[in-house]
Formats: C-alpha cells, structure tokens, sequence
C-alpha cells in the first residue's frame, strides 16, 4: 500500500477542505520519511519508537488520503474544475519533489476507477489526463522503489515532467524541515501507553487469557493476517493469489471502510461485498476498530463506536459471530480489554 503526499500552491477558489487536506497529508508523509529513512544511525530502541509513531502517522494519513479521494470524486458530478486544479498542482507545480508526487497515486487509481465508463466530455478528458498521470508516476515510482521501500514496506506537457532528483536531496530537504526528535517527543504519550502495554504483556500468557499469542498455538502453526481492508482493489488481489497458492487467512477490517451505524442501525457500504468475497474464498473476518483509533486514548462511548458498531456491522455481514479483535498499534489498555 502507498502513501506519499504533496504540498499544494492553490490560485483561485476551490472547494473548502482539498488544501488542508493536502498539508496534513504533506506534513505526517514527510515526517515518516524523516523517522524511518536510514534506520542504521538508530539503536533498537530508537528504532521502535521511529517504528511506532511512523505506523501512527500513516494510519491517520490513510483517513486523510480517504477524505481527499471522496472530495474529488464528488467534484467529478459537476464541472467545479476542482480536480483541474488538483491535477494542475501536482504535475507543476516546481515546489513538489517527485517523491512527493507519489502521495497521490493511489487517489489518482480511485479516480480513474470512477471514471473508467465515463462519456461526458469534461469526464473523458480528465480520464485521459489522469492516466497519462499515472504513467508517468509508474516511472517516478520505479526510481524509488529501494529507498521508498524501505520506508513505506514496513508501512507545457499535459502529464508530469520527471526530474530525477538524488535521494540525498530529497532527504536534506526533509531533515531541515523535520526533526526526528520533535518529532518522537510530540508523540510522547503515545509512546508512554505502548511501552506500558508491552511491559505487561512481555511474559508468557496465562491460559485463560483473553489474548492469542503465538506461544499458545499447535506447533509449526502459520497464521496469515492483513489488517486495514476491505479495499476495493487491493483485496481482490489478495484474494487472487490466497487462491492461487490454496493459503486460508483471517482479514482484520476497518468499520467505517464498510458501512456506519446510525440510530442503532448499520448501513452497508459498497466494501461490504468485498467482505462478502473473502467469506465465499473461505477466509475469516475480524475486527480492528471503526477509524484505527489510538484506543487507550478514548472514553466509553468512543471506545463503544470502535469496538462494538464495527463487530455490529461486521456480524450483519458475516450473518453470524465474529469473535476476533486486534487493537491499532497493539495499544490497549484495562478498558479496551474489557
């Protein structure tokens, strides 16, 4: 899964909410890069705690990425000129390294998705300008797939003109305008509930335990997770190659990529055949919250939300018990537990 961001230069009025959007997103990706891009200058435990607040940053620009992604297909129903703009920016703007253009990749796949049976005119233009944006991404990609990898692996031309940059560069730039250790201090309590929790939970459990760890399975037992679905590409492709190699996994999801509750009542989203598809392949489904919340961090009724409405609606879908729950960043607490 990708993430990268970009830094916008907007002119004229636009839709409220793409611009802030777009330096959250530019903010927290740059900040990863700054925590994890050389890990060998690290101890081990500098080294957890970059790990820890990276996993954190990415996940809330996967919420971020979200928001951007639906503020621009709604721009798609009616000529605003809102993803113009967009599209404008990130292919000239002289202020966006190429790998920050990356952010958008997977928001530029979500809009050529809607648009793949477009016939109206402003729709069939931007089909053609957004794929011919995606090529050239593909390039940019492959110049950085060692060093990006190794960061986000562990987490007047119409398209873009590539400039090649050098890494180091990049990566000057980013460390003059983030510090490693601001940034771990900022996220300092979230560090705090993590290390306490692992504390707790460092000796062998106890039978009883409300907790499946590895120790307490069969011998030379493979359990195969992917967290943070159903998407509506990227599971199909799981999918594909669990059949392909006749593997069973358990699919931890997301509440909110699948529906919402209100009044007590779930409404399904266009993910929820995903799900469906993963139970008619024989895997199984989990929870693991309704935002991928910090959950130590909550009161009652935020925990309720994240716990109890994403079992709600995974169940209606499941038409049946769904009993397994994975807490985001493994942070939990005496109340999550309860």
């Amino acid at each position: 899964m990708r993430v990268f961001c970009v830094c916008f230069i907007w002119t004229g009025a636009v839709q409220a909410g793409v611009p802030d959007l777009s330096q959250q997103i530019l903010q927290r990706y740059r900040q990863v890069i700054v925590l994890l891009a050389d890990p060998s200058t690290l101890s081990e435990a500098e080294r957890a705690q970059a790990d820890v607040v990276g996993k954190y940053l990415f996940h809330q620009n996967q919420n971020t990425l979200r928001q951007l992604t639906q503020t621009l297909t709604q721009d798609l129903a009616a000529p605003r000129g809102v993803v113009e703009r967009f599209l404008d920016d990130i292919e000239r703007n002289p202020q966006y390294f190429d790998a920050d253009k990356l952010a958008f990749r997977d928001v530029l796949e979500e809009l050529a998705g809607q648009l793949e049976a477009a016939t109206a005119p402003r729709q069939v233009q931007l089909k053609q300008r957004v794929q011919e944006d995606l090529t050239a991404l593909e390039r940019i990609q492959a110049h950085y797939d060692q060093e990006l990898g190794q960061v986000f692996l562990r987490f007047q031309q119409r398209g873009m003109v590539e400039k090649r940059e050098l890494w180091t560069r990049y990566l000057a730039y980013v460390n003059k305008r983030y510090q490693r250790d601001k940034i771990l201090k900022a996220h300092a309590e979230l560090l705090s509930t993590l290390n306490d929790t692992r504390a707790k939970s460092s000796t062998k459990p106890k039978p009883e335990s409300d907790e499946i760890f590895g120790a307490g399975l069969p011998a030379k037992t493979l359990v195969l997770t992917f967290d943070d679905g159903p998407h509506s590409r990227y599971t199909d492709r799981i999918l594909s190659i669990l059949k392909e190699h006749e593997v069973s996994a358990v699919f931890f999801q997301v509440g909110q990529n699948l529906g919402s509750m209100k009044d007590g009542k779930v409404k399904l989203g266009n993910n929820a055949q995903v799900s469906r598809r993963i139970l008619e392949a024989g895997h199984g489904l989990a929870n693991h919250s309704y935002t991928h919340a910090f959950l130590p961090k909550l009161n009652p009724q935020g925990l309720n939300q994240e716990i109890v409405d994403t079992r709600e609606i995974l169940e209606q879908i499941a038409a049946g018990p769904v009993t397994l729950f994975r807490a985001p960043y493994g942070a939990r607490n005496t109340q999550v537990m309860a």
